[in-house]
Order: C-alpha cells, then structure tokens, then sequence
C-alpha cells in the first residue's frame, strides 16, 4: 500500500493541475524599456487612428501572450518533474510485482517440507534397517520380511509426500515464469513513454527555433520604434505574435504530451501488485 499511495499521489498532483487556476507568477512578459516604452507611446500617439489602436492591441496580446507562455511553462515543468516521479516509484514499484505471492508459496512449501519430513525420514530408516538385515548372515528372513512390507508401506507414504512437495514445487515455479512475463509485458507498456520523449524533443526544437525568430524580430521592433517607423513597428509587432502563437502551440502539444504520459503510468500502476 506504500508505494500505491506514493505512485497515486503523484499522479493526482499531475491531474490537479488542470482543474485548479494557475497562479500568478512574476512572468517575464514581453515589455518595453522606459526609454522604448515613451518612444513607443510618441509614435502611436502620432500615428492614425487605425494605427494607434493597432498598435495598442497588438502591443497588449504580445504581453498576453508572454504571460500565457510563461504559465505554460510551468505547467510543462511540473508535469514532467511528477511524471519524472511516478515513473521512478513505478519501475521500483515493479520489482516487487506480485511478490507477496511468491513469498505465500515458498513459505507454504517450506511448512509442506516440514510436515512431510518426519515420514521421508521414517522410509529412509526403514531402508537402511532391510539392507543392514540382508547384510547379516544368516538372514533373518522372518524379520527381513516383516521389514520388507513395512519398508514398502513406508516407501508409499515417502513417494507421496514426495509428489505434494514437487507440485507445489512446480507450481511455484509457474508462478516465477508467470510473474516474469508480467514484468516483461509492464516494462513494454513503460517504455511507450519514450514515443512522448522524442515527441517532446522535437516540439522543443521547433520552440528553439522560434525563439530564435522571436529575438530578431524583437530587435527589429526595438530598430523600428527607435526610428518612429509606424508601419515597421506594427508589421514587427504582428510578427511577433504570429511567432509567440507557434511557441505557445508547441508548449501546449508538450503539456498534452505530459498528459499522455501521466494516464498510462497510471493504467500501468493499477496493474502492479505487490
């Protein structure tokens, strides 16, 4: 119960995370310089009226947008530190799938062994005491004979002692090989996480690249404020909300992918038992 209460809570933790509001945090939302922010404010004060709203616009969705990449973020994080977790506890969980049950019989066979050694010990008696008789000249044949059919009665009593030993033996090792391709099956099931890993890294490069976009055309904006072109400043800033949508895109596939992740690790933590 341990381990399922640890595995359980961090997969809740991951669940929750949807179903609550995220927190403010100190975002690192995109913003002007004071110096950039007056020579922006100048050049849309100046500009036409379509442009000033424009411009205003879509300056407030560059920082919207900013804000909503940041929680993504965070959510990303933390849903890979708990999947991180669960999988851990999970592959250590493994190990002791369907343990107790392996114990049961090894314990049940050693009592078996217990019980049934005094009549095995009581044969192998019996055995030695007919062939110390046949030894002893001359033969004893009265006794020989009555030693025989006992010997015989307590060979029978020995061989059947012997074949509940060697079920339960046998069953037992069916459950080793039994519990071995269960292992095996669960390790498959876990390693399917890695389809979500190489997906993750590719949406990773795809917001490498972005970001990369994102920065020149930022220094583009910062060109075209500071020169007080309106139309370049207006084209850099639609530009950089195309390029803010394609990262918060990527963010939000990784969080599905987080998702994805965290509904098999449970699927495959209520098939371990211990």
């Amino acid at each position: 119960m341990r381990w399922q209460n640890i595995i359980t809570a961090l997969l809740l933790a991951t669940s929750l995370i949807f179903f609550i509001a995220i927190p403010q945090i100190d975002a690192a939302s995109f913003t002007f310089s004071a110096t950039a922010k007056t020579k922006f404010d100048k050049l849309t004060e100046a500009s036409t009226v379509s442009n000033k709203e424009q411009l205003q616009a879509q300056y407030a969705q560059l920082q919207t947008s900013s804000r909503t990449e940041q929680n993504l973020i965070l959510q990303a994080k933390t849903l890979h530190t708990n999947n991180q977790q669960a999988e851990k506890q999970l592959r250590s969980k493994l190990q002791l799938h369907n343990q107790s049950q392996i114990k049961k019989q090894e314990a049940d066979i050693a009592a078996t062994k217990k019980r049934l050694a005094p009549i095995i010990q009581l044969y192998e008696t019996h055995n030695k005491q007919v062939k110390v008789l046949k030894s002893v000249k001359p033969v004893n044949k009265q006794l020989l004979q009555m030693m025989t059919s006992t010997l015989a009665i307590s060979k029978a009593a020995a061989d059947q002692a012997k074949k509940e030993i060697r079920a339960k033996e046998t069953k037992l090792k069916e459950l080793r090989s039994t519990i071995h391709q269960q292992k095996k099956q669960l390790r498959a099931e876990l390693a399917q996480t890695g389809v979500w890993a190489g997906k993750i890294k590719t949406a990773k490069s795809i917001i490498s690249a972005a970001n990369k976009q994102y920065t020149a055309t930022r220094k583009e904006l910062l060109q075209a404020v500071n020169q007080q072109q309106a139309a370049d400043t207006l084209n850099a800033l639609k530009t950089m909300n195309r390029q803010a949508d394609s990262i918060t895109k990527q963010y939000t596939q990784i969080i599905d992918f987080e998702k994805e992740k965290s509904s098999l690790l449970a699927a495959v933590n209520k098939k371990i038992r211990e």
